[in-house]
C-alpha cells in the first residue's frame, strides 16, 4: 500500500518520468494510488483500442469524472449516445465551414499582436488563452466574448482543473460552483445578444443540452490551443534555425493560408508532438481482452499517452529535440502520433484548433520574435 501511494505521488509529480521509467514492453501494468492501470505504448495497440476495436472499450475514470463538471455532453457520452450527439453537431466543425471563419480568427490574433510594444514582457499563456477563447466562440457560435474574456478565462480554467478530480468539499466545491455560475452567465448573455437563438448546429438540441455543449466546448478551447501556442514560442525561442525558417516562409510571399505552409505545419506538428494538449487518454475494456499477449480484465483502466509514445526513440529520431523538419524528412509510423486522439472519439475541434493555431502563429511571427524571460512571460521583440 505504501508503495502504491508513493507511486501515485510520483505519477502526479512527474508523469512522463514515472511512465518512461516503468520499463517493459508495449503493454505495462502499474499501480498508482488506489488505481491499477495498463499503459499501452505501441502504435498497433493504440490503433486497436482507439480505432479498430473502439466499440469494445469505454471511457476511463477521468473522463467519467468529467460529467460532474460538464454534465451530459459529447465529451462524457459513450457508445450509441456519443455517436448520436457527435452526428448531431458535427456540421459545425466541418473544415470547409471553419475555413470560411479563418479570416476572423486571423483578425483576433492580429488585434492582440498589434497591441504589444517592442520590448514588452508578454504573458503568453494569458494572451494565447484570450485569442483562443474569443476566436473559438466566434467561429463555433458567432458569440462575441471579447468583453467577457477577463472573467471567463479563469472560470473556465477552474472547471478544466476540476474535470479529472474527485468531488471535493468546501472550499474547493464552492470554487467550482462560482466558476460554473460565471460560465453560465456569460453563455446566457451571449445568447441574449442573439435574441435567444441557439447557434447552428446546436439548435437541433434541447436548450439545456445546447448550453452544456457550449460550456464543454469553451473548456476544450482554452485547454488545447493556449498551451500549445505558449509552447510554440518557447520552443522557437530556443531554436533559432527553426525560427528563421518560419519567418522566411511567412515573409516570402506574405499572405495566403498559413495552415497549408510546410514550415508552419511542421512547427505545429512538432509542438503538438512534444507538448500534446491531452497527455493521457484513458479507456476501459468492456469485456476481458488480450492486448499484445497480456490479459486485461474488463473494467480495468487503460492508459494511452501521446506524451509517452511521442517521445519513444523507436518511432522518433532524437525524440527530445525540437525538429520541425522531421515531418518531411522522416515522419513516424501512422499511429505513433495522436495529439488529438483517434477514431470515433477524436477531438471534434481538431480542425478548429489547428486553424486557430496556424493563423495565430502566422500573425504573431510576422510581427514579433518572442524571447524567453520568466515564468509564462516572454519579451516581444519587433522584427
Amino acid at each position: 500500500m505504501i508503495g502504491a501511494v508513493r507511486d501515485g505521488l510520483a505519477f502526479r509529480r512527474d508523469p512522463l518520468g514515472f511512465l518512461t521509467g516503468l520499463g517493459g514492453g508495449d503493454v505495462v501494468a502499474f499501480r498508482a494510488g488506489l488505481s491499477e492501470f495498463t499503459l499501452l505504448r505501441g502504435p498497433d495497440t493504440i490503433h486497436r483500442v482507439l480505432v479498430r476495436d473502439a466499440t469494445q472499450f469505454g471511457e476511463g475514470k477521468w473522463t467519467l469524472r468529467g460529467e460532474r463538471v460538464m454534465g451530459d455532453c459529447l465529451i462524457t457520452r459513450e457508445g450509441a449516445e456519443h455517436r448520436e450527439r457527435r452526428m448531431a453537431i458535427a456540421a459545425g466543425f466541418e473544415r470547409r465551414r471553419l475555413l470560411e471563419r479563418a479570416p476572423a480568427m486571423a483578425r483576433r490574433a492580429r488585434t492582440v499582436a498589434e497591441s504589444w510594444r517592442d520590448g514588452e514582457l508578454v504573458d503568453v499563456q494569458e494572451q494565447m488563452g484570450r485569442i483562443a477563447l474569443v476566436a473559438a466562440a466566434e467561429a463555433l457560435f458567432e458569440f462575441d466574448l471579447e468583453d467577457e474574456a477577463p472573467a471567463l478565462l479563469p472560470a473556465l480554467r477552474v472547471l478544466l482543473h476540476e474535470i479529472p478530480r474527485p468531488a471535493a468539499p468546501w472550499p474547493a466545491g464552492r470554487r467550482l460552483r462560482v466558476a460554473r455560475a460565471v460560465v453560465d452567465s456569460a453563455i446566457e448573455r451571449a445568447l441574449r445578444d442573439r435574441q435567444g437563438a441557439l447557434p447552428a448546429p446546436l439548435d437541433v438540441l434541447e436548450p439545456q443540452a445546447a448550453r452544456r455543449e457550449i460550456a464543454a466546448l469553451l473548456i476544450a478551447a482554452i485547454d488545447t490551443t493556449p498551451g500549445t501556442l505558449a509552447w510554440t514560442w518557447r520552443e522557437l525561442a530556443a531554436a533559432p534555425a527553426a525560427e528563421a525558417a518560419l519567418h522566411a516562409e511567412l515573409d516570402d510571399p506574405p499572405g495566403g493560408d498559413p495552415s497549408r505552409r510546410p514550415v508552419v505545419d511542421g512547427v505545429l506538428r512538432e509542438v503538438l508532438r512534444l507538448h500534446p494538449p491531452v497527455h493521457f487518454i484513458d479507456r476501459r475494456p468492456l469485456a476481458d481482452v488480450e492486448l499484445d499477449g497480456r490479459r486485461v480484465r474488463a473494467g480495468s483502466f487503460l492508459l494511452l499517452s501521446p506524451l509517452v509514445t511521442h517521445r519513444d526513440d523507436r518511432f522518433y529520431r532524437e525524440p527530445q529535440a525540437f525538429r520541425p523538419a522531421r515531418w518531411e524528412e522522416d515522419p513516424p509510423p501512422r499511429w505513433a502520433y495522436f495529439p488529438f486522439g483517434a477514431g470515433p472519439h477524436t477531438c471534434i475541434g481538431m480542425h478548429l484548433a489547428r486553424l486557430e493555431m496556424a493563423h495565430t502563429i502566422a500573425e504573431v511571427a510576422r510581427r514579433w520574435r518572442l524571447e524567453a524571460a520568466d515564468g509564462t512571460r516572454m519579451r516581444a521583440v519587433a522584427r
